[in-house]
């Protein structure tokens, strides 16, 4: 049952995304000049702040790809979950949730692996090019890094169920959710090094966002070269985050569900 659920929505999203290679070609070419603009941009900015970058024993231009590369993946994720709701609520999937006929949870994390493979697929392009403008890392920091993303996957599923409770609640809130995700994203150190914030505001991002947290481990681990340890004060900090969010977004969309079943609510 789920292995057939999610060979259908891999399907649907396939034809979704990329009706034609043309929209391939497109999103390859859109990926490619994003780090021209970066390339260019770390040349202009980068010498006003590498003393930030010091830390991290990187450039600028290396800084910002780290944060496309590895915040790019959750992210997808967490905006395609959220989009795909709206289809959820057009066909009234949303009513045999309520109605308990299915778990919405296990179509959730069906709909998560089948499109875990679009941001994967873009990394790696992404990869491939950055590294022939500079871009070096060990294989082992990257292995580890890559391990780190996909376990921050649990904190961004429960941030998503955490958004999706407000929209089943207030009936709209997709654009607030995508601006606030984007702010996170950016005040989180996506394009500049947190340290350059208030030094409260720094903590609160790389302590309790998610966004933060995995950017400033991702950043660390890749900066070592030699004897490059597992990290494991990494490992429990995502993991324990990870159970926070998803337990308070299960319970709260659980809620939510059980709100719009009492008030007979149709959201659109």
């Amino acid at each position: 049952m789920i292995s057939q659920l999610i060979i259908y929505l891999i399907k649907e999203n396939w034809r979704g995304s990329f009706s034609s290679w043309m929209t391939l070609l497109l999103e390859l070419f859109s990926s490619s000049l994003g780090l021209i603009i970066y390339w260019y941009a770390s040349k202009a900015f980068g010498p006003s702040i590498q003393e930030h970058l010091d830390f991290y024993q990187t450039d600028f231009f290396s800084f910002m790809v780290v944060g496309e590369i590895f915040l790019g993946i959750p992210i997808q994720v967490l905006t395609g979950l959220i989009t795909s709701y709206k289809t959820i609520f057009r066909e009234h999937i949303h009513e045999i949730f309520i109605s308990r006929a299915i778990s919405w949870n296990r179509y959730f994390i069906s709909q998560i692996i089948a499109d875990i493979w679009r941001p994967f697929l873009r990394m790696g392009f992404i990869v491939l090019v950055s590294m022939g403008l500079g871009l070096s890392f060990s294989l082992l920091s990257f292995l580890y890094a890559l391990f780190l993303t996909s376990l921050a996957l649990i904190s961004f599923y429960g941030f998503a169920l955490l958004a999706l409770s407000l929209i089943n609640i207030s009936g709209r809130g997709q654009t607030l959710i995508f601006q606030t995700n984007a702010l996170l994203g950016a005040l989180s150190g996506a394009f500049f090094p947190v340290e350059i914030l208030p030094s409260k505001l720094a903590v609160l991002m790389t302590t309790i966002i998610p966004h933060g947290i995995l950017l400033t481990n991702v950043r660390k681990i890749l900066a070592q070269t030699t004897a490059i340890p597992f990290p494991q004060q990494e490992f429990v900090h995502l993991a324990l985050l990870g159970l926070a969010y998803a337990g308070s977004g299960y319970f709260l969309f659980q809620s939510s569900l059980i709100f719009l079943r009492k008030k007979g609510r149709l959201i659109l």
